[in-house]
């Protein structure tokens, strides 16, 4: 799906009732998802009365929801994404459930879009721009930014995360009701990894095809008393860094029922893919072990205590990551790289274990950099979820 399928400046025109030259309209890159662009105008506007936001925009972000992926058309998603996001926004803003912004509001300075509209006729959600910015992967990659500042940004997130997860555990049927179900997704996944493997030169194998069976199976595992809500989609490009070194996070579409173990081996595993980049700056590594690191101490600090349950889904959703996220890295990977995250990611699967405990066998078999930002989150077992409320 290109641009011209939808005409941002005519919707703009329209809605706001302004001439088209006031404004001007860059459609986004990393629109995945949705197609996304940014809208800007030569003065400050006020938006319709019925938006129910007061305040004046200068910019504004605007995602295009259709039935299929925009990256992948022939991917169809469900269109309830985007009263996900938009319920997901108020939330955060603190508009429900006052226990999660009491609790966010504790933590380090994280900018999260202010939803500004939702038009349910158009499948256009507006939302608060947060200004130009990297993604996490390309900042740690391309910007070589200080190691005090890499430390304050892994503290920064991992407050938050466990911040949002401590106050959002064992939520009600009530609230989780019009979220997201975190099974369609994470279904795509599961299939895009399986594909990854059967696509390698020397195909798949019995080992293979057990430990993929294993990640499958984990799609149908009951997450009990460990449930919280999350993003379920959190990898590094939900993450962006502007030129000040602030910190924002986007796409709450997929924001639902998940477990910490599974969310964070999610992002673990993303970001593990850049020890492994080919022709990656000097210090790429450095940089990504003092991230995680920062990340996973900051995060045990406000969420102490983890389970074998954590450590298992932990696991599953790293490998996970390790294969499926070479996709992202099509064009950086030499073939020699992708088989060597693909042989990590099937060695987290088989560390996961049966549920019987982990293979630290396994776990040896990682590259050294991943195996020790692995063992920043495998923790001698705490008392950890039984013991809390249920949020409601």
């Amino acid at each position: 799906m290109s641009s011209s399928t939808f005409d941002f400046t005519l919707y703009l025109a329209t809605t706001l009732s302004i001439r088209p030259e006031i404004l001007e309209v860059e459609v986004l890159p990393w629109g995945y998802t949705n197609l996304t662009a940014r809208a800007s105008f030569k003065n400050p506007i006020s938006v319709p009365s019925h938006f129910g936001y007061p305040d004046l925009i200068q910019s504004v972000i605007l995602k295009v929801a259709k039935p299929f992926m925009h990256a992948l058309p022939s991917y169809a998603v469900p269109m309830s994404r985007q009263a996900v996001e938009a319920r997901a926004l108020r939330i955060l803003q603190g508009e429900e459930l006052d226990t999660v912004a009491q609790a966010l509001g504790q933590s380090h300075p994280l900018k999260v879009p202010k939803l500004v509209f939702h038009d349910t006729n158009s499948h256009v959600i507006w939302m608060t721009d947060l200004g130009r910015s990297r993604i996490l992967s390309d900042y740690i990659l391309y910007e070589s930014p200080q190691q005090v500042t890499i430390q304050a940004l892994g503290r920064m997130l991992g407050c938050f995360f466990g911040g949002l997860f401590m106050a959002t555990k064992n939520p009600s049927k009530e609230i989780t009701r019009s979220l997201a179900d975190s099974r369609h997704l994470l279904e795509f996944l599961t299939s895009q990894t399986e594909r990854v493997v059967i696509d390698l030169p020397d195909g798949i194998n019995s080992e293979s095809t057990a430990l993929l069976g294993r990640m499958r199976s984990a799609l149908d595992s009951d997450v009990n008393q460990e449930q919280c809500l999350g993003m379920v989609d959190l990898w590094p490009g939900s993450v962006l860094i502007d030129d000040n070194g602030e910190c924002g996070l986007v796409d709450w579409e997929h924001f639902g029922v998940t477990d910490p173990g599974s969310d964070l081996g999610m992002f673990a595993g993303h970001l593990h893919l850049l020890v492994l980049h080919d022709g990656a700056p000097e210090g790429t590594a450095e940089r990504t072990t003092t991230f995680i690191s920062t990340f996973a101490s900051s995060y045990f600090e406000a969420h102490p205590g983890i389970s074998a349950r954590f450590e298992r889904r932990f696991l599953i959703a790293h490998g996970r990551s390790l294969i499926c996220g070479t996709n992202v890295f099509a064009e950086a990977f030499q073939e020699s790289t992708k088989i060597r995250a693909v042989k990590a990611g099937l060695s987290c699967l088989k560390a996961a274990g049966e549920g019987t405990g982990i293979d630290h066998d396994a776990l040896a078999e990682l590259p050294p950099d991943i195996k020790r930002g692995v063992e920043h989150f495998l923790l001698p077992q705490e008392e950890g979820f039984g013991t809390v409320s249920s949020v409601s």
